[in-house]
């Protein structure tokens, strides 16, 4: 399987540089050192310049590290994001600046350009997580809550490590942004889960007749996703979110 390209990278602003340069550091990796600011189109055409060079000096590293990932440090942003839940990928560049972080969006070509350094960069990026998960989940579930006939009283998206999702007594369902990394069928199995709160406030063996008589195969779902973090397409960096 070939390795996506680009690789993850950083364009870092430097004063005493000259010109643009391509370097791969030992604990920053994959870095364009510019004395000038950069375009996200602009810093990809870079690296596509430089392809045949970067190739070959990874593949160099990989021969001598026997684990790959040790090529990049863990708080390296990613270059690509995948999203089973929704069946998308999206490109991330990373601007490294000295000015405030910023996050540009752009739907139409799936690409997401962050500027800045440290916390604030990754803080900007659970916000758009939160908020796509809002805009792709919450319709989906009041959609079944309406096919269903739920009593959904409302309905929101949190960052929740511990539980996908929750229901409330007044009727209220929050949602885990990490849904977005299970697979859609997973998915679609806890906003039935949740919304079937709505009528059984328990894990009671009714809960569980009422919640497989909805959607069927729901107990094999159940089990299937108790360690679902621990899969491949959860990524190592989204502990750092």
């Amino acid at each position: 399987m070939p390795e996506p390209w680009p690789p993850p990278f950083q364009v870092r602003l430097s004063q005493r540089a000259k010109r643009i340069l391509v370097s791969i550091h030992p604990q920053r990796g994959l870095e364009i050192v510019t004395p000038k600011r950069l375009s996200a189109h602009q810093a990809l055409g870079i690296i596509q310049q430089h392809r045949a060079w970067i190739d070959a000096r990874l593949h160099a590293r990989q021969a001598h590290l026997p684990d790959a990932d040790a090529i990049w440090p863990e708080h390296q942003l990613p270059a690509h994001i995948h999203l089973p839940a929704l069946d998308e990928h999206w490109q991330l560049v990373h601007l490294a600046t000295t000015t405030r972080a910023q996050l540009h969006i752009d739907p139409a070509q799936r690409q997401l350009s962050l500027r800045g350094e440290g916390e604030q960069i990754w803080s900007l990026l659970q916000r758009w997580f939160i908020a796509h998960a809002k805009a792709q989940l919450l319709p989906a579930l009041h959609q079944l809550a309406e096919i269903h006939n739920d009593p959904l009283q409302g309905s929101g998206i949190r960052w929740n490590h511990t539980r996908w999702g929750s229901c409330s007594r007044a009727g209220r369902i929050n949602l885990s942004a990490r849904l977005l990394w299970l697979e859609p069928a997973e998915m679609n199995y806890v906003l039935h889960h949740e919304l079937n709160h709505l009528h059984h406030f328990n894990h009671s063996p009714a809960f569980w007749q009422a919640l497989e008589a909805r959607l069927p195969g729901a107990l094999l779902l159940d089990r299937g996703i108790r360690h679902a973090e621990r899969r491949a397409s959860f990524p190592a960096w989204l502990r750092l979110v």
